[in-house]
């Protein structure tokens, strides 16, 4: 039938359109992704500017959260909190709270805690025992907040900084056993080097479907 031959034609030429356009999403990323390790690296930490970069692109945090853009003011969830300063004022964490964007559904929400990685003095700053106690606390309340829903989503919980004490170590794993709500403690590199593979991976994928453009330059964070 040379209708339904053409359609399929159409369909495949679609099909590559938007494979094509994907594999551009990856390298372009890819190149995010670099730029954000080089600012790790050099020392930019800081608390808001970092938490800018994730609420506007959460997939850094992890690929699979990339519906995951709306937030929520944790105060209407029943969490006091307050963000801590250092000696000089400035702010050295941030909370926050993702959830699929109206009107999508809500079938998942996500608390975000996240950790200057450096001290004033340049030295890498370590979450404490308390901190993660605190974290887990908000992740809790949260958790608690959303299962008074008809249909509670599931609440999972992610703390990043740079790293973490001893007693702060002790403490993640600890939670890290627990299931309802589900709680990760990572550093910084951890996040960075799980998303650059995935996305290295993901872009291997595209190559071997044949959607690489013309050109063989490589993308920037190969």
């Amino acid at each position: 039938d040379p209708i339904q031959s053409e359609m399929w034609k159409l369909v495949h030429q679609f099909g590559l359109i938007d494979a094509r356009r994907l594999y551009s999403i990856i390298r372009a990323r890819l190149e995010t992704i670099r730029r954000l390790k080089e600012a790790l690296e050099s020392g930019a930490k800081e608390v808001p500017e970092i938490h800018n970069v994730i609420a506007r692109d959460t997939w850094l945090l992890d690929p699979r959260w990339d519906l995951l853009d709306h937030e929520v003011k944790v105060e209407t969830l029943g969490v006091d909190y307050s963000p801590e300063q250092d000696e000089s004022g400035q702010q050295i964490d941030f909370l926050f709270v993702l959830q699929p964007r109206p009107p999508a559904t809500v079938d998942e929400v996500v608390v975000v805690e996240i950790k200057r990685g450096t001290n004033p003095n340049g030295s890498v700053r370590k979450a404490t025992d308390k901190e993660v106690d605190k974290f887990a606390s908000y992740v809790l309340t949260i958790h608690e907040y959303y299962s008074k829903s008809t249909n509670p989503p599931p609440v999972r919980g992610l703390m990043v900084a740079q790293d973490y004490t001893p007693n702060g170590n002790q403490k993640r794993k600890f939670y890290e056993q627990g299931t309802n709500p589900r709680m990760r403690f990572k550093t910084w590199t951890r996040v960075v080097d799980e998303t650059e593979r995935m996305h290295l991976g993901w872009l291997e994928v595209s190559r071997r479907r044949g959607v690489e453009p013309e050109s063989n330059a490589e993308p920037a964070a190969d």
